[in-house]
């Protein structure tokens, strides 16, 4: 039985000096960028082998998160679909946003999009109206909302984004985050 963790030992030690007599090097990067520089680098920089997935299909749908500050219910879910009214241009689009795990929903909203194609990016200004459900007392109040949309593709038929949008008359904003797919 001795030999046998002799064995074992004198294997585990051979096996670590040759490991340890081999260099180790971390692998190197091109330069230290931030994650802010690392996102406008890859928004500002297009994929032309991808320049079908926003030109082609007439619809798009995608789910996210919104971070809606000064609202009652601060971080909410979204889902949305839009579908080109003319060419890929002007399209109408629905929102819906729930607060989460309770899913309550908090706010639906419609309306209008324009959009810009440029390779694999897709920008887009919105105007969109609707109803939100205060917390508090539980009424519906009309909203307007304002804003912007980047859609970057990240296949033939998937797309990832950034938004930011001002709701009125409360004058909040609106930032948020999605994924989704064209049809």
């Amino acid at each position: 039985m001795k030999h046998k963790y002799c064995l074992l030992l004198a294997a585990l030690l051979f096996c670590n000096a040759g490991y340890s007599q081999t260099q180790q090097t971390a692998p190197a990067f091109a330069d230290n960028t931030s994650f802010f520089a690392s996102v406008q680098s890859y928004f500002t920089s297009f994929n032309t082998n991808l320049d079908s997935t926003f030109g082609v299909d007439k619809g798009s749908a995608w789910a996210g998160v919104a971070s809606v500050q000064n609202a009652g219910v601060p971080l909410q879910n979204e889902i949305g679909i839009s579908y080109a009214l003319y060419k890929q241009n002007l399209a109408a689009e629905v929102i819906l946003r729930d607060s989460g795990v309770a899913g309550t929903i908090v706010s639906v909203g419609g309306g209008f999009s324009y959009s810009k194609i440029i390779h694999d990016t897709r920008l887009t200004a919105f105007v969109d109206g609707g109803y939100y459900t205060t917390p508090d007392t539980g009424k519906d109040k009309a909203f307007g909302e304002v804003g912007v949309r980047v859609s970057k593709a990240l296949t033939t038929h998937t797309f990832a984004g950034i938004s930011a949008a001002l709701q009125f008359p409360h004058n909040r904003r609106v930032f948020e985050a999605f994924t989704g797919f064209t049809f």
